[in-house]
């Protein structure tokens, strides 16, 4: 009887060690799996700052061409209103003058009439 009471506690301890045995491989997995998890994590949250990184610039370059073909096209019409306003002015004066030369053809012709 107390050899069979040996064997199952001989059985029962070789049990117990197999499952402790388990549970540390399974902590070890465990552990392992978490430092994978945090590596890929840390290299996926790198990579994300690095995109947004890269797109704040994009957007900043874009802004600043944006900005500066503005600057251009309003520099480019403003020109171009001060050529008209100039040609306007040109025009009115011709206008001014042919009509002062049209005046005094009409008085001189009232004066040759009386």
């Amino acid at each position: 009887l107390e050899e069979e009471l040996q064997q199952r506690r001989d059985k029962l301890d070789e049990e117990w060690e197999e499952l402790a045995q388990a549970q540390e491989e399974a902590s070890f997995r465990e552990q392992q799996y978490r430092e994978r998890c945090d590596a890929e994590y840390k290299l996926l949250k790198d990579k994300l700052h690095e995109e947004h990184k890269q797109l704040v610039a994009d957007i900043d370059k874009q802004r600043a061409t944006l900005y500066q073909e503005f600057e251009q096209q309003h520099s480019k019409w403003e020109i171009e209103k001060e050529h008209e306003r100039q040609q306007q002015l040109v025009l009115q004066q011709q206008w001014q003058a042919d009509h002062l030369k049209q005046t005094a053809v009409w008085e001189s012709d009232m004066k040759k009439k009386h």
